[in-house]
Order: C-alpha cells, then sequence, then structure tokens
C-alpha cells in the first residue's frame, strides 16, 4: 500500500524509474492467473488462462510494474463480473504480445478465436511501439 503511494507520487513527478530486465512474460501470467483463480471460483465464476503453444514468452521490460497491471486487469475482469466466465487469454500477433480478457456471458456467445475483450494489453517486442 505504502509503494503504490510512491509510486503514483514518482508518477506526478514524472521520476518514476524502471527496472528493464528479461523475464518470461507466459510464466508471470500463469502465476497471477493461478493466484486470482480462487477469487473468481469463490465468486461463482468460471475461470481460465489459456495461452498459445510454441511461442518464446520471454519479454523484457519491469516485472514487478507490469506484474501490478496484469494483476489489477485481472483483480477488475473478476470483481466487475456477475456471472458466467472470466478468460485470461496470452498470445503473440504481428510481433507483439497480447494480453487480453474475455469477460461475461459474452464469452457463451461469440464463436470467434479471439472473444470481445475488456481489455487489451499490447507488448512490443525490441523495436516496435506500445499501446493499450
Amino acid at each position: 500500500m505504502v509503494q503504490d503511494v510512491l509510486n503514483a507520487s514518482n508518477i506526478k513527478k514524472g521520476t518514476i524509474t524502471y527496472e528493464m530486465n528479461s523475464f518470461d512474460l507466459e510464466k508471470t501470467v500463469s502465476s497471477l492467473a493461478s493466484g486470482l483463480k480462487p477469487m473468481a471460483i469463490e465468486k461463482g465464476l468460471n475461470f481460465e488462462y489459456v495461452k498459445t503453444d510454441g511461442e518464446n514468452y520471454t519479454y523484457t521490460g519491469d516485472e514487478g510494474q507490469l506484474k501490478q497491471v496484469i494483476k489489477n486487469l485481472i483483480e477488475n475482469a473478476i470483481k466487475y463480473t456477475d456471472k458466467g466466465d472470466v478468460k485470461v487469454y496470452l498470445t503473440k500477433e504481428k510481433g507483439k504480445f497480447l494480453i487480453f480478457l474475455g469477460v461475461g456471458l459474452v464469452l457463451r456467445a461469440v464463436k470467434q478465436s479471439r472473444p470481445t475483450a475488456l481489455v487489451d494489453l499490447v507488448l512490443p517486442l525490441p523495436g516496435e511501439r506500445a499501446g493499450v
């Protein structure tokens, strides 16, 4: 909690620093999904983590900061889904990692490889631009 206040203060001042390291994004997302699954189950939701197999998920960035963002996205998806499903997807498309969340009853009606998402988080590979 104190760290969150300090981070917010540093963001306002423009003095936030990032620890740039290579890490396995899949392990990070998988760990978060596993840790938050009980929260969804307790609420009576179906929860699933899906990733594209055969991809190299090595990413260079601030793992701690990114982990916090992804955790908040998943927690909010669970919090604001009253019934149905929460699915966390991790894939790689056109040189970018994509993390997107399918939520609610919408998933049962959508018959696409990529369901309607609450949010997309796009993580570029080196030399690409980021976006959300």
